[in-house]
């Protein structure tokens, strides 16, 4: 039993590849379960509700087409009102950067989908404090990956960076390549 329950836990946390020349596609992904927590002031007293987020960082690049990164957030809403909201914060040390959301969620399990634009991959390769705030309603979830989390995260954003830089054409001298 424990066997299987380690196997079945091994993709979390370490970045899987796959290469498919049939259809030029080229797919990275990293899966993690963070801890999230929600933070509200009922009457005088701030209560703390604690769960866990799943995340998924895929990178897909399909026939040397401009590579992409999008970020799932997938969790069993604690709360009985409000959706998951299409905006998502991400802090990379104490800069707050917005992103909209890209894909709906559905009603018990909250999925937001958001794309990671290509000039913020080399910042969150290079932050050393990365985290994310969503909203449930009028809730705000905070999730902040721990140092061994970040670690990966910064990792598959470098790997990514690298892909990117092979698969789009050198850029004439004098001008940028973002």
């Amino acid at each position: 039993m424990a066997f299987f329950m380690l196997i079945s836990c091994s993709s979390l946390n370490q970045i899987v590849e796959i290469n498919n020349s049939t259809h030029a596609l080229h797919r990275m992904k990293l899966s993690q379960n963070l801890d999230s927590n929600s933070s509200r002031k009922s009457g005088n007293i701030l209560v703390n509700q604690f769960f866990k987020t799943k995340i998924n960082f895929i990178f897909e690049e399909k026939s040397k087409l401009n590579p992409n990164v999008s970020v799932d957030f997938q969790m069993s809403v604690p709360f009985s009102t409000g959706q998951l909201d299409s905006v998502m914060i991400l802090n990379l040390d104490n800069e707050k950067i917005r992103i909209v959301s890209s894909k709906n969620d559905s009603l018990q399990v909250a999925i937001r989908r958001f794309t990671v634009p290509v000039n913020l991959w080399t910042s969150i390769a290079n932050s050393q404090d990365i985290q994310f705030r969503l909203y449930v309603g009028k809730e705000e979830i905070e999730i902040k990956p721990d140092l061994s989390e970040t670690g990966k995260l910064k990792e598959f954003f470098n790997r990514a960076l690298h892909n990117y830089e092979e698969s789009v054409p050198a850029v004439p001298e004098g001008q940028k390549k973002w």
